[in-house]
């Protein structure tokens, strides 16, 4: 396998990562107005992936984008868990968070081990070609 066809499974392997980060903006989104942007988003990408990448390994990509999702929601429940109250001009707003290491734990986990299943799976190819 050569450096150029190597760099075209990576980039099939990212469409299909953004696909899978409009599924997981749809899901984030549920039942929001959002959810039809991400709608949107996911339908464009998955159209793109089969048309460019087609139904290869490189599918496995779907996974990282919705890990990516799984990371966001822990950052944006990092003063959590409990309830979190900020103050403004206009008074005192609180908020219940959810424990941020979770979401960190299953969205580090949903991206290297696709990354790393898909990275294995090029080195075994190149080896193949190379015999």
């Amino acid at each position: 396998m050569n450096r150029s066809s190597a760099v075209t499974a990576w980039v099939k392997f990212l469409l299909w990562a953004a696909s899978g980060a409009g599924v997981g903006l749809v899901l984030a989104g549920a039942f929001t107005v959002y959810s039809v942007v991400g709608l949107v988003v996911a339908a464009g990408a998955a159209v793109a992936a089969a048309l460019v990448a087609g139904s290869t390994f490189s599918a496995i990509g779907v996974v990282p984008g919705l890990g990516v999702w799984a990371l966001v929601i822990g950052f944006l429940n990092i003063s959590g868990p409990g309830d979190v109250c900020t103050q403004s001009q206009s008074g005192v707003t609180c908020t219940q968070q959810w424990p941020p290491a979770p979401f960190w734990v299953i969205g580090a986990a949903l991206i290297l081990v696709p990354v790393l299943a898909f990275a294995g799976h090029q080195r075994r190819r190149a080896a193949i070609t190379v015999r």
